[in-house]
């Protein structure tokens, strides 16, 4: 019989970050990626994603004028950040 597993999304969001993790539950817990948003609302901020050894997949600078307008971007699945 093939066991189940959940996946369960973590968000941790601070005065000017916000850092995502997502888990895979089953035998073991196992984090498939990470990231963040960081330097919310002080200019140029920082959006980056690792992989589950903490090798950076993705790294950009971008404005992050405020954490509400971030985390709608966010949430559509396909950020529509400006090139860096």
């Amino acid at each position: 019989m093939q066991k189940s597993s959940v996946h369960i999304l973590t968000i941790n969001s601070g005065s000017t970050s916000i850092k995502v993790a997502l888990y895979q539950i089953g035998q073991e817990e196992m984090r498939l990626f990470s990231g963040s948003l960081e330097k919310i609302g002080e200019g140029n901020g920082r959006f980056q994603i690792h992989s589950p050894n903490e090798e950076r997949l993705f790294s950009r600078l971008l404005p992050l004028p405020d954490r509400l307008a971030n985390a709608v971007r966010l949430a559509r699945g396909s950020p529509s950040f400006p090139q860096s």
